[in-house]
């Protein structure tokens, strides 16, 4: 790797993805979320906010105190906050952070009405999700919705492995992943939304609130 490819893609860019995307891919979870309701006074889960690629705009955008975020990786996160969200905008937003490193999503005792989980399942075991839509179920309410993307595999196999892969990838069919969910008592929605990485999206809410779910973004062109 040469010196003008690090200089250009720091680590903390280079740690979440294609770092020529990263405005890109953070630019898009924004978008999209807010294609599926997310408004200011909403609060949010980011699973993974890794360097803030999508948190930098969220932060800023959300009330104060709204924004939560967790990252195991303790370095890249203090990388993002320091090259993504400057002092004024952390005293004035105060965003809320963890390193859990177990999906224990439940470590800022409250629910959230949104949740993004942007390159976790691309990378995570069948039990890791299970326990991710577990956890997640603990802390949404009837109404809450939950985002995650996902790698949809060429055939009808879904990954097996028992453990993290990183840096390559794992695949997982759409009724694989719905069917983990399914067994944290929620529902999986297929959304049409083209990933700038060529990931998929899937949409879980409250099996009660995915009619209600549909009809209202159903004008966004978001549903497969």
């Amino acid at each position: 790797m040469s010196i003008a490819y690090r200089v250009r893609y720091p680590q903390y860019k280079r740690h979440v993805g294609p770092p020529e995307l990263y405005s890109v891919i953070g630019r898009h979870q924004f978008e999209l979320l807010q294609l599926c309701g997310l408004c200011p006074n909403h609060s949010l889960l980011d699973v993974g906010c890794g360097s803030l690629r999508a948190g930098k705009l969220l932060i800023p955008y959300l009330q104060p105190g709204n924004y939560f975020g967790i990252e195991p990786n303790r370095d890249v996160l203090r990388e993002g906050i320091r090259h993504n969200v400057d002092q004024a905008t952390l005293e004035e937003q105060r965003p809320t952070f963890s390193y859990d490193t177990e999906f224990n999503l439940g470590v800022f005792g409250r629910q959230f009405d949104f949740l993004l989980a942007h390159s976790i399942f691309t990378h995570a075991s069948q039990q890791q999700i299970r326990k991710c839509f577990i956890e997640a179920r603990k802390v949404m309410s009837p109404t809450s919705v939950f985002l995650a993307n996902y790698n949809k595999a060429d055939t009808d196999t879904d990954y097996t492995g028992t453990e993290w892969v990183y840096p390559a990838h794992v695949a997982y069919t759409f009724a694989g992943i719905s069917a983990l969910a399914e067994e944290a008592g929620l529902r999986c929605l297929e959304l049409n939304s083209e990933h700038p990485a060529g990931a998929s999206w899937t949409l879980t809410c409250d099996p009660k609130y995915s009619a209600q779910l549909k009809e209202a973004i159903s004008g966004a062109g978001l549903l497969s």
